[in-house]
């Protein structure tokens, strides 16, 4: 327990994160501008600023290249953007923040990134018909934990989580977001490839919200860790039924931490996959660098579960590199990731 410890809504943090993006870029005044292109990108080499590549039949501007394919979990990931670049147009830099899905680009992928993916489930719980009413907390229980024997504290909603009280950090792991909603994870499966990173990431509730009126763009499924549609239907069914004993076995061992979880409902199933980093001499720490000799493309990759510790100071690091095109200000902690073979690296105990 962290009585003092704060639980972060993810999502709401991100939209705010990007917010101020906008406003800052807005506030120089000298025509800056932060615009988000919602879009799969194969290639850094064919990748172009909007309006510089030849259109190809039925692309218009301002259309989001975002598309999902097929039913339920057995989505395909489209990428549009296939036309001829022009010639001599392109970013002045690119950093690529893709995570476990970073080597689905091929330049990246030829880097052989030393990572291992890992895929979690978490649960979204919510109090159910069946709930226990209030009760008052047990005299025996600690004063800043939730009482295992009562279904909520005094002053709390019945029902509900114990008002005041503090989340619990372990495995696994309860994180309350007010006395109606509680996040419980996580499961954890490795061996995960980029494309199954990308096509988990595309069937998440914030994707499924960019896309649900964007219109059809054809995609490139070629690239790294692309699978024959008839394998990729069955591992679908064999990760389906994986997730569902996975997520019955994570809801248990919950129930265990705080008895009147059982009463509760499982309103939804969140999933992600995260990139490990390899450990080192320095510990397993977040890699950074230039993706290729002489181009000027940068890569923040590899936080595992330590995006929020990592963010802030990866994404100032990246981008000074990224406008003076130098490593010459990069911890060299960070660049230590090259002269880690993918077949020797070694990663933290699963």
């Amino acid at each position: 327990m962290i009585p003092q410890g704060l639980v972060l809504d993810v999502g709401r943090y991100l939209a705010a994160l990007w917010r101020a993006c906008q406003l800052e870029a807005a506030a120089r005044g000298d025509g800056s501008s932060a615009r988000l292109r919602l879009r799969v990108v194969g290639s850094l080499e064919r990748l172009r600023p909007p309006g510089t590549a030849a259109k190809e039949q039925g692309e218009e501007d301002g259309e989001e290249e975002w598309r999902v394919e097929g039913p339920g979990p057995g989505v395909r990931v489209a990428a549009a953007g296939a036309a001829e670049a022009v010639e001599g147009v392109q970013y002045d830099a690119v950093v690529v923040a893709a995570g476990a899905a970073a080597a689905t680009i091929v330049e990246v992928a030829a880097a052989a990134l030393p990572l291992q993916l890992c895929q979690g489930l978490t649960l979204v719980m919510a109090p159910g018909p069946t709930a226990a009413p209030a009760a008052a907390p047990s005299p025996t229980a600690p004063p800043c934990a939730p009482d295992p024997a009562a279904a909520s504290c005094v002053g709390g909603y019945p029902g509900g989580y114990p008002a005041g009280r503090p989340s619990l950090l372990g495995q696994p792991y309860l994180a309350a977001q007010g006395p109606g909603r509680l996040v419980v994870g996580a499961t954890k499966r490795y061996g995960w490839s980029a494309r199954q990173a990308l096509e988990a990431c595309m069937r998440s509730e914030y994707a499924a919200e960019r896309t649900r009126a964007a219109e059809a763009a054809e995609v490139d499924a070629t690239g790294p860790g692309a699978a024959p549609a008839a394998a990729a239907v069955a591992d679908v069914a064999v990760d389906a039924m994986a997730d569902a004993a996975a997520t019955e076995a994570l809801r248990a061992a919950a129930c265990g931490v705080w008895a009147p979880l059982s009463g509760w409902e499982v309103a939804r199933v969140r999933e992600g996959v995260r990139a490990l980093p390899p450990r080192t001499s320095a510990g397993s720490l977040p890699l950074l660098g230039r993706v290729a000799p002489g181009r000027s493309w940068w890569l923040v990759g590899g936080l595992g579960s330590r995006g929020l510790v990592y963010h802030g100071l990866l994404g100032r690091l990246a981008a000074e590199a990224a406008l003076s095109g130098s490593e010459e200000g990069l911890p060299a902690e960070l660049t230590a990731w090259r002269g880690v073979r993918v077949g020797e690296a070694v990663f933290e105990a699963p």
